[in-house]
């Protein structure tokens, strides 16, 4: 899971269907296909910082259902695009290399095949 550091905190950030959403949002016209216009055209400060703040959402909401799910409590803490555009502006790039990575881990296909068995139950 991509991670970035705020202010001496580190944050988790993670890909879900939501912050997808909230990525489509940004994007020209809803298009996914168009996130590199968001990322560099005239808003990208702010596309970015929502961007972040889309997945450290994610990030956290997940955490909270695991550990509903494991029976533990869990409040969540996600950046704010607030806190995003209060740093300086030379950590945009960090920013939005953060993006990218996460979203490129966020949309690989993770598949494990089983070996297929022949006939007499061997997989050799």
């Amino acid at each position: 899971m991509t991670s970035i550091e705020v202010r001496g905190v580190k944050y988790d950030l993670l890909l879900t269907n939501g912050a997808l959403a909230e990525i489509a949002d940004i994007c020209p016209e809803g298009d996914l296909a168009k996130l590199n216009e968001a990322m560099a055209g005239k808003g990208r400060i702010k596309n970015i910082s929502y961007m972040i703040a889309a997945m450290s959402k994610g990030a956290e909401l997940a955490k909270e259902y695991d550990a509903k799910a494991a029976g533990k409590d869990y409040a969540p803490r996600a950046l704010g695009v607030n806190d995003l555009l209060s740093l300086p502006a030379a950590r945009l790039g960090d920013l939005a290399e953060a993006v990218k990575t996460a979203i490129q881990e966020g949309t690989e296909t993770q598949v494990q095949l089983k070996p297929a068995k022949k006939k007499d139950g061997s997989t050799t």
